[in-house]
């Protein structure tokens, strides 16, 4: 098991370090890094919350960090990323179909899916994806913190690095 590394040191995994730390070369040289694709906005609250979206070009699971997180700094939008397996990728988005056929957006803090919605054999397999995916992603550790920017004309995300954040666990723990 490799020790707690910054983000782009060289004790993370070469391929997780290559990444990161081209990341935090390009933006520390001031350049812009492109975007990438958003699949599913999940929670929203003044801005997306959780949902997945690719981060390096590999499908992540991304949650926003609260106050009451370590890494939380007040007026910044910070992200766990934590990678998704294809099939816990197909669990999500098939979850998402099958909301926004009663639920055209994304659900606030507030909304909780209705029970009266939809057949009960379609609410049934909604309810058993939700557990199946709660349970994935508990046994998935976060490999980064990131600085999320949001453009919702296709829904799209940039990744940008953050400095002196550690992330909670290395990726060969995945």
């Amino acid at each position: 098991m490799l020790p707690f590394a910054e983000i782009g040191e060289r004790s993370q995994p070469p391929v997780r370090w290559s990444v990161v730390g081209a990341l935090h070369l390009i933006t520390s040289l001031g350049m812009h890094l492109f975007f990438e694709r958003v699949y599913t906005i999940d929670r929203w609250q003044s801005g997306p919350r959780a949902g997945a979206a690719n981060f390096a070009g590999a499908p992540h699971f991304y949650r926003r960090l609260t106050p009451a997180d370590e890494a939380w700094s007040p007026g910044e939008e910070r992200f766990q990323l934590v990678p998704l397996s294809p099939e816990l990728l197909e669990m999500i988005l098939e979850a998402d179909s099958l909301l926004r056929q009663w639920h055209p957006g994304p659900r606030t803090a507030e909304h909780a899916f209705p029970d009266g919605l939809g057949p009960a054999e379609a609410r049934a397999r909604y309810l058993q994806l939700e557990r199946q995916i709660a349970d994935g992603l508990a046994k998935r550790h976060p490999i980064a913190i990131m600085r999320g920017h949001f453009d919702f004309d296709p829904d799209r995300v940039r990744w940008t690095p953050i400095d002196h954040v550690r992330p909670h666990r290395n990726v060969s723990q995945n």
